[in-house]
């Protein structure tokens, strides 16, 4: 994204819901909430937020792979990809509460290098954590690991962003996990279609992101839930590219779809 997000909260940076207007608004919340004070609490510096480090000979042998520009390890970067924007997630990290931040973050550009990343991260006993727009609100992008792991890292897809193709036959797109869902309709729109998925994440979450939460929409009682819009998907694994078949309908055993 080419526009800078908060760091501690909803949206971009120089953004905000302007509330001067809203008259009603604070005597509302302070009747329903009991306030006695109009104390405003501020977001802790970003500077004063302590990580816990992250190992540079771990990092280099990504930058082996993806390139140094496709790693990173600065602190901002790290605590962006920390945690969701759950109510609970923006307590903490407003609060620099930050206690799994991912060790570093990779930006793949490639099928090929999403599985690379994979691959070896599997052999170094590495978690990995997909990121698409980190819109999550149920902890699905923050860096947990085991006792098994020896770190955990963050696969930022922004990156993979495209619409690839447009069958207009069969009326399927393939289209890369990462894209924002503005710039899919936008791409879409372009050439006189819709996806019509608009979940309330719609500005800032991908097409991975709402697959991977089986989304549901403001209009999905019209186009239906994303699970509904998937023909056939394409997942990397540690071992290899799986790519479920094409076809609107199989009589053959449990979906991988679905799984």
């Amino acid at each position: 994204m080419s526009q800078e997000l908060k760091w501690y909260g909803w949206g971009l940076v120089n953004k905000n819901f302007d509330l001067s207007r809203r008259h009603n608004f604070w005597p509302f919340l302070r009747e329903k909430l009991q306030l006695t004070s109009n104390e405003t609490s501020l977001p802790v510096n970003l500077s004063d937020i302590k990580l816990s480090s992250s190992d540079s000979t771990l990092s280099a042998k990504f930058e082996a792979l993806l390139g140094a520009n496709a790693v990173r390890r600065d602190d901002l970067i790290r605590i962006t990809h920390a945690m969701g924007k759950s109510y609970l997630d923006l307590i903490r990290i407003r609060k620099g509460l930050i206690q799994n931040p991912p060790d570093f973050v990779l930006y793949p550009k490639t099928e090929a290098q999403v599985l690379e990343v994979l691959q070896l991260a599997s052999d170094l006993k590495i978690a990995v954590i997909p990121f698409g727009g980190g819109t999550s609100v149920v902890g699905g992008v923050e860096a947990l690991k085991d006792s098994g792991h020896i770190a955990a890292i963050s696969l930022d897809l922004s990156q993979l962003n495209q619409v690839v193709s447009i069958d207009e036959i069969s009326l399927l797109a393939t289209i890369e996990a990462g894209m924002l869902g503005p710039a899919l309709e936008n791409a879409l729109q372009a050439r006189g279609y819709t996806l019509g998925h608009y979940p309330q994440s719609f500005e800032f979450s991908s097409l991975g992101g709402w697959i991977a939460a089986r989304s549901a929409g403001q209009q999905s009682n019209k186009y239906g839930r994303v699970e509904d819009m998937v023909s056939s998907l394409t997942i990397a694994s540690p071992i290899e590219i799986i790519t479920t078949l094409d076809a609107p309908a199989s009589a053959a055993g449990p979906s991988i779809k679905q799984l």
